[in-house]
């Protein structure tokens, strides 16, 4: 997977690429909530990376991740297996780090996942419930014409 380089207001850039959660993400998503909630997410099994990587082995959350270079992951977002079929989705935890916002990551990395859980896991639907309490989704989806 190609980086793809992302700008800032002031011309600073930073190569990144999105890819899927590999097991050794977990402490990473685990940091990224930590950093974002402190100790007060409202999923707290999702501060135990090994709940990440057992939920992700039975594909009921699959993780996706923006990745420095220097293998630093900036981001995540997730989606959730839901009813009423497996290939239903809900758009879950989507996090990026404070120092790189700035850079406009978020909106891309949400049409990146949506095409990977379309193409690879076969989605028959995609939405997000929580997205109506989140200011930030919001704008970001509605930049991708959702």
């Amino acid at each position: 997977m190609n980086f793809t380089e992302f700008y800032n207001k002031e011309g600073n850039s930073i190569l990144v690429r999105f890819r899927e959660f590999q097991t050794k993400d977990a402490e990473a998503i685990v940091n990224l909530i930590r950093d974002e909630y402190g100790d007060k997410y409202h999923t707290p099994e999702l501060y135990d990376k090994d709940i990440i990587i057992q939920r992700y082995r039975e594909g009921n959350i699959i993780f996706h991740v923006a990745e420095l270079t220097t293998g630093e992951i900036i981001a995540c977002l997730n989606m959730k297996r839901t009813l009423p079929q497996e290939t239903c989705y809900s758009m879950g935890t989507g996090i990026v780090l404070k120092a790189y916002r700035k850079y406009h990551i978020f909106e891309p990395l949400i049409a990146y996942v949506m095409e990977q859980i379309r193409k690879i896991r076969s989605a028959s639907a995609i939405h997000s419930l929580l997205v109506m309490y989140h200011d930030i989704t919001q704008y970001s989806m509605d930049g991708l014409g959702l």
